[in-house]
């Protein structure tokens, strides 16, 4: 059912099933896919949550998806429990009208979420279908700084070219290739520190609910009906998670959805996104990482009494990424019809990745504490949010 719901002709499509999964389940997506034009499945391997395995399978989808295709221009990664909030028209024309422009979760790992940085901190070995933890300390990358975030992402077919093709991506990857959740961190990480080209949103453009999982960790809730007018209403282009075998009938609203004005017709609002330049000094690094860029000319609008605030938390995020303030970015011309083609990564037989160790908050501004626990990280008496505004005021 979502397939079908994403599906449009001169779109390109990718699916990865795990090769844990089993092979009955890959003989019946790929009897499911083959009267569909446009679509391949990747080769299978193991991905296994927490390891770079789930990086690995990006990578080789990426680069695939460049192989199948020149037209298409933005890349869409998606799991087997997501569903469309918006058609296939509607996106096109937000992409058109987000040219170049890279929406992933990112934030400055040490200033954000510090109580993460063992992921990098220390060797992590995935083998045998495990990940050992060696308890070998290490440095950082030299010249670069981590961020983190979640692994959903919409990003452009230039990014992926660079992130698939280009040396300087080669560091970043034997890096990563031995830290633990690397899905959560590379792409933002790669993004921020060598990547020089087009703004960066802080936002994944899904509709996620995180919920406590235990005592030190989120998961998305699963929707059902009872969430279909904020569902409905919602300004992201996804949702997840859904289950069927839970709850069709939010599956069934949403699809009557897909088929209305709201979901099928990008409309132009008053607020606009702020956007800031790249900045990204030669070598890689993050550069005036505690300061702000100016937003770029002729993007910028005044900003709604709604979104005033969530400005302070600007500080979170760093030089290059700018918060959505109104969940879109509005230019004129893009008209019904255009809009750039698009390629999806869909993942398939990732139970274990629907329950994070780590999650983002809840929240749609970043983090002001440990998100498990609900606790604040507490710097003489005052949130490390409201100690770095002083700072920089001063």
């Amino acid at each position: 059912r979502m397939f079908k719901a994403i599906y449009a002709p001169g779109n390109i499509y990718l699916i990865h099933i795990d090769k844990s999964s089993g092979s009955a389940m890959a003989e019946d997506i790929a009897s499911f896919l083959a009267p569909y034009k446009g679509v391949e499945i990747l080769p299978a391997r193991r991905a296994l949550w927490s390891g770079y395995s789930l990086v690995d399978a990006e990578l080789r989808g990426m680069a695939r998806l460049l192989e199948m295709g020149p037209d298409w221009t933005y890349y869409i990664n998606l799991s087997g429990q997501d569903f469309p909030l918006k058609s296939q028209g509607y996106i096109a024309e937000y992409l058109a009208a987000h040219s170049d422009t890279q929406f992933i979760r990112c934030a400055d790992q040490q200033l954000v979420r510090p109580d993460t940085m063992n992921r990098v901190s220390y060797i992590f070995i995935e083998a045998f279908r495990r990940i050992f933890r060696t308890g070998i300390a290490r440095k950082f990358l030299s010249n670069a700084t981590p961020f983190i975030g979640t692994q959903w992402k919409v990003v452009s077919r230039r990014f992926c070219e660079f992130a698939c093709h280009d040396p300087l991506a080669n560091r970043f990857k034997r890096f990563y290739r031995r830290s633990l959740i690397a899905d959560e961190g590379f792409f933002q990480t790669l993004l921020m520190n060598g990547f020089a080209s087009g703004a960066i949103v802080d936002d994944d453009l899904r509709t996620i609910d995180w919920i406590p999982d235990g005592g030190i960790k989120l998961r998305p809730r699963t929707f059902t009906a009872q969430d279909a007018t904020r569902l409905t209403l919602s300004p992201d282009l996804f949702a997840r998670k859904f289950d069927a075998t839970e709850d069709s009938k939010i599956l069934d609203i949403l699809e009557r959805h897909l088929t209305t004005p709201l979901a099928m017709k990008y409309a132009l609002r008053t607020d606009r996104i702020v956007v800031a330049k790249p900045q990204v000094p030669p070598g890689g690094g993050v550069k005036n990482r505690s300061r702000w860029l100016q937003p770029e000319q002729g993007l910028a609008s005044p900003v709604s009494p709604q979104s005033r605030s969530i400005l302070p938390n600007q500080l979170h995020l760093g030089p290059r990424i700018a918060p959505r303030l109104d969940r879109g970015l509005h230019l004129p011309g893009a008209g019904q019809g255009s809009g750039p083609r698009h390629a999806a990564l869909q993942h398939q037989g990732d139970g274990g990745a629907s329950g994070r160790n780590i999650a983002p908050c809840r929240q749609r501004s970043p983090c002001r504490g440990d998100p498990r626990s609900g606790r604040l990280a507490r710097l003489g008496g005052i949130t490390p949010a409201q100690k770095m505004k002083q700072q920089l005021a001063a």
